[in-house]
């Protein structure tokens, strides 16, 4: 069950960001409804061109109608009638038509959208060419306009396919074609944007070249170069002068890429910059250089990295990673698939088996009373007061687990085996009653192996995704890194260098297990830092048979500082909350609060062995929602008794800031933002109580300087004193700020110490 969560007291502004944090819809749509304009936008050789058509009707699910209202924005800005209205008319009709197709098919199929592209064309924008008497060359550009229009349908669909919610990335050999097709209408679009003759396509396609230089060296600039040319090119129909200036200017930034990112730029002005002037008599070519050397330079230096690792991958390396990725994916679509058939099997078991009392009856009379020669008036006749009769006889077992003949009033004073009629309830009542218990046992098992088996699904996913994401570095980096290495230790066995499937960079150093007392982590991280010009973490050090593995990570911009108190309830010595701080080596910490049911040790048990198995599972990369559910199927067959527990959550990617909230039944959660107190509410259950338990999430962006909050159930939250201690924070030290929200705390309980109170903080710091 999912439960939505509130947070209140945001401005209108942080709303809005808010929004497009946790809906993926509302971002798909906008880069949805940004590509169609741009599309639409582009032109050939200065002619309107139908990709703008071919991007609204090749767009996925809820992203036609931003991209339909984007095309139809970029067409009407820059053409002029009819094409003004032809091409919108065209792109309407190409999306209305793809959704009869799927609809007459009941299935969306890739060939509906260039079926439709094609069709919507010759009905909006080539039939009425024909009333003005077109020439041989208007045909033939009408036929090329087709042939275009339909590759770029078939191309986009692979393209698009992945901003849509939910879809995974794709693995196919025509992926980066795709890709490369749908940023080369954009940028096609962009050329078509001009001030004084400074073009934002030529800037945008500089801004590429620099970056794939930058990141994957000459030969990657040059093609790229190549390609940016013939799209300006194609756009302006400055065929020559756009491949010459963007070619060489790609390779000479290649070249110049190890002199860092002045030296790319200085590259480009002189090849890129030069060429324009001696072509143009202006200085243009120059300020459009110097206005993408000014963006390249804000790039963060992750950027030019991770285009290069797409550009040129260490193919050596990416195979396992992705036999992996598929491997875990079909093992966790059989779990779910296990799963599901065992959810239908135990649905269809209980329609068969239920059982009412009426059965029961029933089964008494057959049983027993067949023969009897009142056999007739107490089940035809007297059939209400027989049932009645009967009715106390099993409410009177309920009360003292016995059926005595005087209890079936209205039928013993006329049954002439009272005894054994009473002796005959009380054994199909007590089979009845084996039989449900039986049946409710069965449920149990089959849902908590079904919530393993979906645990386990999600387990796999999260696994899955990881071993996906994990790319290796392009040669050019893992060269220079390797390179340095060898020069600061002469006894290195062997360097891996990647990114995690977040972009971050890793590199693993392999070393004799003799130097562990020699080596200098410190200056082997130096090193690393230099080539990359990224700061790196302290290594993490591992002992693997008679190697030495040093494994560094690059560093998080912030840190996290904890503050906790925590007060047992009366004159409780252990206290029934348990606090944990998890730190994973994909650079996130998380804070897991959690609160048994009721107070002391039994109390402590139970959120102990939640919040420890929780924090084990997300150390190990698992995905909260599958630990949380692993985990609940545990807290249910821990023992007979009732367990459950709450589950409170705050985990912060250190690198970006991002906050994720998760909970299962816990108190509110409070965060100090900017000076603003917010608080964050969520509706759910705790876990251990009910199968299929899931936690309520939320994402937030965070800032130097915020702070998150989380209290239990014993921090009374009704009025919005809290709110106002925090406002109230001049800064410090957290834990002061925790021990004086839990001593009031337990001031404003109206009873005496009746619950534990723990209240915890987490502080963002810039590293």
């Amino acid at each position: 069950m999912n439960h939505p969560t509130e947070l209140t007291g945001l401005s209108l502004p942080r709303r809005l960001l808010n929004a497009l944090q946790n809906d993926d819809r509302l971002l798909a749509g906008g880069a949805a409804f940004l590509g169609g304009m741009l599309s639409a936008m582009g032109r050939i050789t200065g002619e309107e061109a139908p990709f703008g058509v071919a991007f609204a009707a090749a767009a996925p699910g809820g992203m036609a109608l931003p991209a339909l209202l984007g095309a139809a924005l970029g067409y009407l800005i820059i053409s002029p009638f009819p094409a003004a209205w032809q091409y919108p008319l065209a792109a309407l009709l190409a999306v209305g038509l793809r959704r009869l197709l799927a609809a007459v098919s009941r299935k969306a199929r890739p060939w509906q959208a260039t079926v439709a592209v094609l069709a919507a064309l010759l009905a909006a924008v080539i039939l009425p060419g024909f009333y003005r008497r077109p020439l041989v060359y208007d045909v033939l550009l009408w036929a090329v306009s087709l042939l275009m229009a339909g590759a770029a349908a078939v191309f986009l669909q692979r393209g698009l396919s992945l901003l849509a919610p939910g879809r995974c990335a794709m693995r196919e050999n025509t992926l980066t074609a795709s890709l490369a097709l749908t940023a080369a209408l954009c940028l096609m679009g962009l050329c078509s944007v001009t001030a004084s003759g400074v073009s934002l396509g030529r800037i945008a396609a500089s801004v590429l070249l620099l970056v794939a230089a930058a990141g994957a060296g000459s030969r990657a600039g040059a093609l790229v170069g190549v390609i940016c040319g013939m799209v300006v090119g194609f756009s302006t129909g400055e065929f020559t002068l756009s491949i010459t200036c963007f070619a060489v200017g790609g390779l000479l930034c290649g070249l110049f890429a190890p002199l860092g990112r002045l030296g790319s730029v200085l590259a480009l002005a002189i090849s890129y910059g030069f060429f324009a002037m001696l072509a143009s008599r202006s200085v243009t070519g120059f300020l459009e250089v110097l206005l993408a050397a000014g963006i390249f330079w804000l790039l963060p230096a992750s950027v030019p990295r991770r285009v290069g690792q797409l550009l040129a991958p260490g193919r050596e390396q990416k195979i396992a990673p992705l036999v992996l990725s598929d491997r875990l994916q079909e093992a966790a679509q059989a779990l779910r698939e296990v799963s599901s058939t065992t959810r239908e099997v135990a649905r269809q078991l209980q329609k068969s088996a239920v059982e009412n009392p009426e059965m029961l009856f029933d089964r008494v009379a057959q049983r027993h009373c067949r023969g009897c020669l009142y056999q007739t008036t107490c089940w035809q006749k007297n059939y209400g007061d027989t049932v009645e009769a009967f009715g106390k006889g099993l409410a009177q077992y309920r009360q003292q687990n016995h059926i005595s003949p005087e209890a079936l009033v209205g039928v013993t004073d006329r049954c002439p085996s009272r005894d054994k009629l009473a002796a005959a309830l009380e054994r199909e009542y007590t089979g009845y009653l084996s039989r449900e218990e039986q049946r409710r046992h069965a449920a149990r098992v089959r849902d908590i192996v079904t919530d393993q088996f979906d645990g386990l699904a999600g387990a796999l996913t999260g696994l899955s995704e990881r071993a996906f994401g994990i790319t290796p570095c392009g040669e050019g980096l893992s060269q220079r890194i390797t390179e340095g290495l060898l020069a600061a230790e002469k006894e290195l066995r062997e360097v891996l260098c990647w990114t995690t499937a977040a972009g971050r960079l890793t590199v693993r150093l392999t070393l004799p297990a003799a130097l562990l007392q020699r080596a200098d982590p410190e200056r082997l991280g130096q090193v690393i830092a230099a080539e990359t010009g990224l700061a790196m973490d302290a290594p993490t050090r591992q002992q693997q048979g008679g190697a030495l593995l040093l494994t560094y990570r690059e560093k998080p911009r912030f840190t996290l500082r904890q503050g906790r108190c925590q007060l047992p309830a009366g004159q409780n010595t252990v206290c029934g909350d348990t606090l944990r701080l998890v730190q994973t080596g994909e650079g996130v910490g998380a804070l897991i609060l959690s609160d048994g049911m009721g107070t002391g040790p039994a109390a402590a048990l139970d959120s102990a062995m939640l919040c420890n198995l929780v924090g084990r599972l997300l150390e190990a990369g698992i995905p909260c929602g599958s630990a949380l559910r692993l985990v609940n199927s545990a807290l249910m067959v821990k023992d007979g008794r009732e367990t459950l527990a709450t589950l409170d959550t705050a985990a912060v990617d250190c690198y970006t800031g991002t906050a994720s909230f998760y909970k299962a039944g816990a108190a509110p959660t409070f965060l100090r933002q900017q000076g603003r107190a917010l608080r964050l509410e969520a509706v759910s259950l705790p876990a251990g109580i009910l199968d299929g338990v899931e936690a309520a999430e939320r994402r937030l962006t965070l800032a130097e300087g915020d702070l998150i909050l989380m209290v239990s159930d014993g921090v009374p939250t009704e009025e919005p004193w809290v709110e106002e201690m925090l406002t109230q924070w001049q800064g410090g030290e957290p834990e002061e700020l925790c021990r004086r929200i839990a001593e009031a705390a337990r001031l404003r309980c109206r009873e005496a110490y009746t619950d534990d109170i723990t209240a915890a903080a987490l502080l963002l710091e810039r590293a």
